[in-house]
């Protein structure tokens, strides 16, 4: 029996030890990677198993995928396979804006990511321990700061940001990165503290940093927007 169905957003390849289906889209598809443009419509089956195939995802990630667009290198995007014993789920078809490959005809589900849009003017940032970065799919900007010692245990943040011509907030509440577990793990393991703040309302240019401090150290300053 063979079961179809959809895929649409995660592919770290199982293990060596299943059989890699053959197929007939050697150049757009291998099983590790899928190439092309920014909309994309795949589709795969399986012997006698559901829920084998998870969502698409840019490859490597969402930033690196759109730098290698921009950079007019192919995008990329990667699918995980789950739940597998001997086989992998064999691509029937793959289409990017027109046919690349196909194989049979079966239910199929397209997803579009938008890779080249306008992307919010990201301030000048002369401090080490803080970086500005993306989460949910490059659809959320983050800033992200970080102790500057691993021996710290006990933490009092203090970040200021200023906004060109914001009427509203821009800057959400510190929150521990990537989560309080992990954050609280990391600082037992030695590893720096991180903190992560959302911003919120963007529209040309993110907040800027202009100070930071950590346990009444400053650790960073900028210059106020004017």
């Amino acid at each position: 029996m063979f079961v179809f169905f959809w895929l649409c957003f995660n592919v770290s390849l199982i293990s060596a030890l299943v059989n890699f289906p053959n197929h007939k889209c050697d150049e757009h598809f291998i099983y590790d990677t899928m190439v092309g443009g920014v909309y994309w419509e795949a589709n795969f089956t399986s012997r006698g198993f559901v829920d084998q195939v998870d969502y698409l995802n840019p490859y490597p990630t969402y930033d690196e995928c759109r730098d290698n667009v921009e950079n007019e290198r192919p995008a990329q995007m990667f699918v995980k396979f789950m739940n597998v014993t001997d086989e992998l789920p064999m691509l029937t078809s793959l289409r990017l804006q027109s046919d690349f490959c196909a194989m049979s005809k079966v239910f199929w589900i397209c997803f579009y990511v938008s890779l080249i849009s306008a992307q919010p003017m990201v301030p000048n940032n002369n401090c080490e321990f803080f970086t500005y970065s993306t989460a949910n799919y490059g659809q959320t900007y983050i800033g992200v700061l970080r102790a500057h010692r691993t021996d710290i245990h006990q933490f009092y943040w203090e970040a200021n940001f200023t906004s060109r011509g914001a009427n509203v907030d821009q800057v959400d509440y510190l929150n521990p990165y990537p989560s309080n577990e992990e954050c609280y793990a990391n600082v037992n393991s030695g590893k720096p503290a991180e903190m992560v703040v959302e911003f919120i309302n963007i529209n040309g240019e993110l907040p800027m940093l202009t100070g930071f401090r950590l346990n009444g150290v400053t650790l960073c300053s900028n210059q106020k927007c004017e």
